[in-house]
């Protein structure tokens, strides 16, 4: 499941627990990185998203509200957010290419390279 793929992302990254019952600063930050992740990215409920960390759907909409606070005062949080932003959906954009979407892409890329060579060639004739 998606879910249990990212809380085992956030968990190793943050080298910590997110579904511990605890309050710790650290863990309590990297709990609302997962919800922020899972909430942008996923259609789940904020129900299901508390659920796989032990938590209410209320805890998630409290920690995002509070998540770009948390991203502005703390630098050394929000490099390690971006750092896990880039490596999931990194891995989430090549996964979501099937070969369909693949080729569509690809002939995508030739036709607009074409036209890049026509305009190239206009505007050289124009000087």
């Amino acid at each position: 499941m998606i879910l249990e793929s990212l809380l085992k992302k956030v968990n190793n990254h943050f080298n910590i627990d997110i579904t511990q019952n605890s309050r710790r600063r650290e863990i309590v930050m990297a709990r609302a990185a997962f919800y922020w992740l899972a909430r942008k990215k996923t259609r789940y409920s904020t129900a299901k998203i508390g659920a796989i960390v032990n938590r209410e759907h209320s805890s998630v909409l409290y920690s995002m509200k509070n998540f770009e606070n948390w991203i502005d005062s703390d630098l050394q949080f929000k490099n390690k957010f971006e750092n896990l932003h880039k490596i999931i959906f990194n891995e989430l954009s090549v996964n979501d290419l099937t070969k369909k979407k693949l080729g569509i892409k690809y002939k995508f890329l030739k036709i607009a390279k074409n036209y890049l060579i026509i305009e190239v060639d206009k505007l050289k004739k124009q000087l």
